[in-house]
């Protein structure tokens, strides 16, 4: 453990040693001396960190097979006939964890994101040992009674409770407190996806905002060992070629024109969602205010009345991109999952629920670009593959159209896929989308969400 920490504080001792740079690896001001010493880097716990990463993915593996249990328990008793199989889990699921967002850890609603970004920016909101479990409790009971939300958010703050308590048991974590909590918040969202660069990436483009070379170091060990530990608890391999659910895809210049109107329509939605979320929140927060039971409760029933209208096959959110991409489920199906996920899961978000946006969010851009796809199928024989194509660039697209994070969506999508022909796509439909929505709704919905919960307070 010693000699670890020490080869990597030597590397670091290095960068700062070199002329014309601070501790974090940038230029000095111009008014700075040859005599100044530069500032001194803080030294990594190198093992902690990966050790913060490793429970990280452990917890997320709980999280996952936890939900997938209740989940496939809720729909084979909603298979023996009974139409209110599925409204009584979301009421009572919905129930039980508002009591707990209410009673135990209230800094536990919605994905977690937004008070990650608080606590990083020296608001007084807990991350330790009660968060942590009250998250996954919660988060368990609100996605595995049929709230379609995501894993990511509930992962994100659980790994950085995780590095909460790290930070409280090690005499020189308060150093590093940022960036442990910052690695901690990365490897959860690794731990999700299976996803290391998206995790690193995520921390500096919408966490921290900062580029420095304790940051990336600490995330990246941090992203790197959740997802070594993830792949292995779920697939028990780390080959990378295997384990991928998607079609490969055939990128066309044809295609190009499309991909930007691909873009622009998820730009504009996204700033709608965004829109909705928040003014659902405001509106949420003054009807219900604390009452998170009944608020969870209604939002759980109204999913499960809604999906039991539904086909068999959208019973259970979690698979439906795997449904669209692939399998050539056409328009009607595709039109039916956007708009019934988009109304969904705003309701469910706009609850106070412990989950996420990101998963959602990548459901609703599937459908989205593979409705535009298969028009672009009509117009463009040669392009066979155009609705495969347009939806993997759609999650890639509105993900970016809500979160407002362009890169973290384009290698979000392309290590859950694996393929590198998917590059240009994502970035050109990914930022196409941030610009768009910048220019429509400006601002990430976490930093209008944190803004909400401080204004609340006042």
């Amino acid at each position: 453990m010693n000699s670890l920490n020490r080869l990597f504080e030597s590397i670091l001792a290095k960068r700062t040693s070199q002329p014309g740079t601070t501790g974090d690896g940038e230029q000095e001001g111009a008014g700075a001396t040859a005599s100044e010493k530069p500032k001194q880097q803080s030294p990594i716990n190198v093992v902690e960190i990966v050790a913060v990463g490793i429970l990280t993915a452990a917890a997320a593996f709980v999280l996952s097979k936890s939900v997938g249990w209740l989940g496939a328990l809720r729909i084979q008793l909603s298979q023996s006939g009974n139409v209110w199989v599925l409204p009584l889990f979301g009421f009572v699921g919905g129930v039980l964890c508002g009591i707990i967002v209410k009673y135990i850890a209230p800094e536990i609603t919605g994905s977690g994101i937004p008070q990650v970004k608080g606590f990083l920016r020296g608001r007084p909101i807990r991350m330790n040992l009660v968060s942590l479990l009250a998250k996954l409790a919660a988060g368990i009971l609100s996605l595995g009674c049929g709230l379609p939300l995501g894993r990511e958010g509930p992962t994100v703050q659980i790994g950085a409770s995780l590095a909460g308590m790290f930070v409280s048991l090690l005499k020189s974590g308060e150093k590093l407190k940022r960036h442990f909590i910052a690695a901690g918040a990365g490897a959860g969202l690794a731990a999700a996806f299976n996803a290391p660069l998206a995790g690193v990436i995520f921390v500096v483009e919408e966490l921290v905002r900062e580029v420095s070379s304790t940051f990336v170091i600490t995330a990246g060990l941090a992203c790197f060992a959740a997802a070594t530990m993830s792949d292995l608890l779920g697939n028990h391999s780390l080959d990378l070629s295997s384990h991928t659910d998607f079609p490969t895809c055939v990128f066309h210049f044809a295609d190009i024109p499309y991909l930007i109107i691909l873009g622009i329509v998820c730009g504009a939605l996204g700033s709608f969602f965004n829109w909705l979320i928040i003014k659902g929140m405001t509106y949420r927060a003054k009807i219900f205010k604390q009452n998170y039971p009944l608020s969870i409760g209604l939002a759980g029933l109204i999913s499960g009345l809604t999906v039991t209208l539904l086909p068999v096959g959208m019973h259970n959110f979690a698979g439906i991109k795997y449904l669209i991409i692939g399998h050539t489920p056409g328009l009607e199906f595709a039109a039916m999952v956007l708009s019934v996920s988009f109304f969904v899961t705003t309701i469910s978000y706009v609850s106070g629920a412990p989950g996420g946006l990101f998963g959602p969010s990548l459901t609703i851009g599937a459908a989205t670009g593979y409705l535009l796809g298969a028009t672009e199928l009509g117009e463009w024989a040669s392009a066979s593959n155009a609705p495969d194509l347009f939806a993997l660039a759609g999650m890639g697209a509105f993900f970016s159209g809500v979160a407002r994070v362009p890169i973290t969506a384009t290698v979000i999508v392309f290590e859950i896929t694996r393929d590198f022909n998917l590059l240009l796509p994502l970035l050109m439909t990914t930022m196409v989308a941030y610009t768009v929505g910048e220019k429509i709704y400006a601002g990430s919905l976490y930093d209008r969400l944190l803004d909400l919960s401080d204004s609340s307070k006042k």
